[in-house]
């Protein structure tokens, strides 16, 4: 006798595939849906991110084509003013630049004759702090120091031996505070890898005149690419893609910089200090004002008595004895203060102290990157400018306002790349089926279209922009100092393009990396550290 089939059974065995196949449909939905609602916000975002940066880059440009006609205005006036035997009088500065000779870099002769020859009324001397005086590149440098400078400004050779409590480039700077004349009312300090334009130190030492209630005067650089093959070091013989590549090295370290720029001349005042170009007044700097000597000096790491070894110790200008270190590693005590910049511990100062920090409309310059620039070397060079971002010198404070700002420039690196990649790909997807003879439907994928080629389209004006503002304050700068003429003929806008979206994928990572890895490689050490602390320094 055979059985028979509920029928609820029967209608349940033909539901419950149905069932399955809808719910699968329905999740398939549902995610493709998501991915779509997170294309389009990121899409957004990137938007809203190149727009504002086109405009910020423009009222940028703008501002400092404002500082330099008033430069070379007030030039010509003061040319006017000699004429007619009326010429003021301008305070004493000294000119603190820590070094490591001549042959440092591909660009250190010409940024030193740059550095030497700055145009300035007043009495100028120059500081030249070095590790060793001993090597051949400290005597080269006050060969060409004693050559080039001219006769009315005195120029020095300050060894600072090896850094034991802070890093290489205060140490050097310490060295040459301590070697400043009485009667200099400021001191500049300069790094050694920039050219200062005729009338930057004028600027800056009149807007310090103008605000007594300010802590210092800052400047900012722009970055400009070179040729390949026109380098010292020359890597012609490597190939077009070895020349390729390091075009866009040097245009990704570029980009990078690039956003800096905006609140270095939107604003006049702020906290915002960039070591390159720092100008305080000299009788704060020698009563330690607010501590901020104090700071650079303790404000890195303290080595114990057993550092692996070191040379003989020898007295530096101070006439204090500092070993000097060849291969190995130094200990530093964990408890220690943060490896910090210089300029991170004026800002930090300023905010503390509520002096605000001026920046000259007129004080920017051009710094040439290195030709032989690699990927390798840019990767290092972002990993660097992050790592500080992960230590703090002060409080807490310090490390959550790092963090905060770590965590918004990944946010807005990452949104801006993923927007852009979600139009390359909406718009591939588009140009494939349009090519297979399909069609682009009307409603939700013609507004998808629209925006992925506005994304896209926003994106190139972006990398324009970039390349259009460094061409302006080429231009500005070469008009400030038409001695030493600034080239963008290496600047180009396809290198820009990808530099763009190499960056922006780049410093997700790198800040990632950064706060997962204690050590990176710096001016020939190897710096570990440990809760926001230097703990060991490898000497390479």
């Amino acid at each position: 006798m055979g059985g028979v089939v509920p029928p609820g059974s029967l209608a349940l065995s033909f539901a419950l595939p149905a069932a399955m196949e809808a719910a699968a449909d329905g999740a398939g939905w549902a995610k493709g849906a998501l991915l779509a609602r997170a294309c389009r916000l990121a899409q957004l975002q990137a938007c809203a991110t190149c727009a504002a940066l086109c405009a910020l880059w423009a009222a940028a440009a703008a501002r400092r084509r404002m500082g330099a006609e008033e430069v070379l205005w007030a030039q010509e006036r003061a040319r006017e003013g000699a004429r007619e035997g009326a010429r003021r009088e301008y305070p004493a500065v000294s000119v603190v630049v820590p070094t490591r000779g001549v042959g440092s870099s591909e660009h250190a002769l010409r940024n030193l004759l740059a550095q030497l020859r700055m145009g300035y009324d007043g009495p100028v001397e120059f500081l030249f702090g070095v590790e060793d005086d001993e090597a051949p590149e400290c005597a080269e440098l006050a060969a060409v120091a004693a050559q080039h400078a001219p006769l009315d400004r005195p120029v020095t050779v300050v060894p600072a031996g090896a850094a034991v409590r802070t890093s290489q480039k205060i140490a050097n700077q310490l060295a040459c505070l301590e070697r400043v004349s009485a009667g200099s009312e400021y001191v500049l300090f300069l790094d050694d890898d920039m050219a200062p334009a005729t009338g930057l130190l004028a600027a800056l030492v009149d807007a310090m005149d103008a605000a007594p209630e300010a802590l210092l005067a800052t400047g900012f650089p722009f970055d400009v690419p070179v040729h390949p093959q026109s380098s010292a070091r020359d890597i012609s013989d490597r190939g077009a893609l070895a020349r390729a590549l390091c075009t866009l090295a040097q245009h990704a370290t570029m980009w990078h910089h690039l956003p800096l720029l905006v609140p270095f001349s939107l604003f006049g005042r702020g906290h915002f200090v960039w070591g390159g170009c720092m100008l305080f007044r000299a009788p704060e700097l020698a009563r330690d004002a607010h501590g901020i000597v104090s700071a650079w000096r303790d404000g890195g790491y303290s080595v114990r008595a057993e550092c692996a070894r070191l040379k003989p110790a020898r007295p530096c200008a101070s006439g204090s004895q500092h070993p000097i270190p060849t291969r190995g590693r130094l200990r530093v005590h964990a408890c220690c203060c943060a490896h910090h910049q210089d300029d991170l511990v004026a800002a930090a100062t300023s905010v503390a102290a509520r002096r605000p920090v001026l920046s000259p409309a007129a004080a920017f310059f051009p710094q040439r990157l290195e030709a032989n620039t690699t990927l390798g070397s840019y990767w290092n060079y972002l990993r660097r400018q992050l790592y500080v971002l992960f230590m703090y010198a002060y409080d807490d404070g310090d490390r959550y306002k790092n963090r905060v700002m770590a965590t918004v420039y990944a946010y807005l690196s990452a949104t801006l790349f993923a927007g852009e990649a979600c139009a390359m790909a909406a718009v591939a997807r588009a140009l494939a089926r349009a090519l297979c003879g399909g069609y682009v439907v009307a409603g939700v994928d013609t507004a998808d279209a629209w925006l992925s080629a506005v994304t896209l389209l926003l994106g190139f004006a972006l990398a324009h922009e970039a390349c259009s503002l460094t061409r302006k304050l080429a231009g500005l700068s070469n008009a400030l100092s038409p001695e030493s003429p600034t080239d963008t003929s290496a600047l180009s806008l396809a290198a820009m393009v990808a530099a763009m979206a190499l960056n922006q994928a780049a410093l997700p990572l790198a800040m990632v990396y950064t706060a997962l890895s204690p050590a990176v490689v710096w001016g020939g050490r190897r710096y570990r550290r440990r809760r926001g602390k230097v703990h060991t320094i490898d000497v390479l």
